[in-house]
Parts: structure tokens; C-alpha cells; sequence
């Protein structure tokens, strides 16, 4: 007999940022952010663990808008892990992507913003919280790309540097991204801003559609 709860991995990434409070996502460091990457996936992954009184469990990972997951799909996943080869492939092509147009990415503590990442077009910089390492490949791989349609943005505003502009996309919001935008995180945003937050959550999940953005707006 399982019993099958929830948990939320929160391992401290404090040994990776240096004494400025911040990494460079470059070069070695890429290689280096994926095997952390890895190593969050195995922890998410479904396990069974033995209780102090010697029953067992399931424990997994899972966000507020995610099924539950029943007995039965939970022992099929511990058999055969999810493969994250995909989303690597994405992550490290596109750091390296990001790095050739100019383009600095650093991971560092976000003590008192909000959010995952942020892409600043005066310095041509994306900024991203070192817990967002946590949450595994294929989330991060999502909010770079969400970062890179904010990119295309800016291009679409005159440069790479200039304030982004709606692209015209057409918005493909579900429940989950909809509650997002309604956070604590935008709330100081106005109409117009959100109206691009809407267009980078709604093709983020679609990991080619920043670079598609950016090669037709840059």
C-alpha cells in the first residue's frame, strides 16, 4: 500500500553564486548550470519512499494547475523516468544563442523582486533567480524562451535595446497563465505591459518560438 503526497524542493543553490551574488551563465558555466538542472530533475521525479513505521510512499513534484497523479501513472514514471534530453538541447543551443547576439545572462538571489526572470533591453541583460534551477529543465527551458520572446519585443520596438512592443501574435492564454498575470508580480504593470507579459506566456511553452521571434524581428 502507497500513500502518495506532494513536495516542494527548496535545496539552497548558495554554493553556485559567487561573492558578488551572482554567476555569469557563460562558457563553462553553461555545462555546469545544466548538470544542476539535471540533478533538480531527479529530485522532482517521482520516488517511493519507507516511513518510520515501515510503510511506503509516493512523493512527487507538482504545481497547483497539474492533475494529480494516480498510483498506477506514479509507478510507471519511477519505472520509466521522464527524459529532459530535449529541453537540454534547448537550454544549452539557446545560452549559447542568446550569448553570440550580445546578450548577458546572469543567475543571482531574489531577495526582494518578484518572479523568475527579467530582461532588461538598456543592458541587454536576463536576469534570473538562482531558485528557478530548482523547479528543472523543463521550466527553465520555458522561461528562457518567455524571456527571448520579450527579446523579440524590444527588436520589434526599433532594437534590441529599445522598450518592447506587442508583436501582434495572437494570445493563447489558459487558466494557469491567466491566474499568473493576476499575481502579486504584475500588479504594478500597466495595460500595455501585460499585454506583453500575454504574449510571452502565450507561446513560451512553444520552446521554437523565440528564436523564430528573434531571427524575423532582430
Amino acid at each position: 500500500m502507497f500513500f502518495i503526497s506532494l513536495f516542494i524542493v527548496n535545496k539552497s543553490l548558495n554554493t553556485i553564486i559567487a561573492e558578488n551574488n551572482k554567476v555569469i551563465i557563460k562558457g563553462s558555466n553553461i555545462d555546469f548550470i545544466l548538470r544542476l538542472l539535471k540533478k533538480a530533475d531527479k529530485r522532482n521525479a517521482p520516488k517511493i519512499v519507507i516511513n518510520k513505521d515501515r510503510s511506503k510512499s509516493i512523493i512527487y513534484k507538482k504545481n497547483n494547475y497539474q492533475k494529480t497523479l494516480t498510483q498506477k501513472e506514479l509507478l510507471y514514471l519511477i519505472k520509466n523516468p521522464e527524459s529532459y534530453l530535449y529541453e537540454e538541447k534547448f537550454i544549452k543551443e539557446t545560452l549559447n544563442f542568446l550569448n553570440n547576439l550580445g546578450i548577458s545572462l546572469i543567475l543571482t538571489d531574489f531577495q526582494k523582486e518578484n518572479g523568475s526572470a527579467y530582461w532588461l533591453p538598456i543592458n541587454k541583460l536576463i536576469k534570473i533567480d538562482k531558485k528557478a534551477i530548482n523547479s528543472g529543465s523543463l521550466t527553465f527551458a520555458r522561461i528562457l524562451n518567455h524571456e527571448m520572446i520579450h527579446i523579440a519585443q524590444s527588436c520589434k520596438g526599433g532594437s534590441i535595446n529599445s522598450i518592447p512592443e506587442l508583436i501582434g501574435i495572437n494570445e493563447k492564454m489558459n487558466e494557469e497563465k491567466h491566474i499568473l498575470l493576476k499575481s502579486k508580480v504584475y500588479k504594478n504593470l500597466s495595460k500595455y505591459e501585460i499585454s506583453l507579459e500575454k504574449e510571452a506566456y502565450s507561446y513560451q511553452d512553444n520552446l521554437s518560438a523565440g528564436k523564430y521571434l528573434i531571427k524575423k524581428f532582430c
